[in-house]
């Protein structure tokens, strides 16, 4: 083997030894990024579940209110 031919070879093993070393510092960011991702949907998720239950106690409370609000009226009638 020339000296050239075993130059090359380093050279393209220092290459690939970067890549791999990309790749992985991509693939983490991936990672981190999709973890972001699925903490940010379970908070929007969990939001949804808090407005139907506010909607749903306003429901509630606003028939209250007409039904208290009839009762007043039919008395004072």
């Amino acid at each position: 083997m020339h000296p050239e031919d075993h130059k090359a070879i380093l050279e393209v093993r220092e290459r690939v030894l970067l890549m791999e070393e990309r790749q992985r510092a991509i693939m983490q960011m991936l990672e981190q990024s999709l973890s972001r991702y699925a903490d940010l949907h379970n908070r929007v998720a969990s939001l949804e579940v808090l407005k139907h239950k506010v909607w749903g106690m306003v429901a509630v409370i606003g028939f209250l209110f007409t039904i208290v609000w009839e009762l007043i009226k039919s008395r004072l009638k």
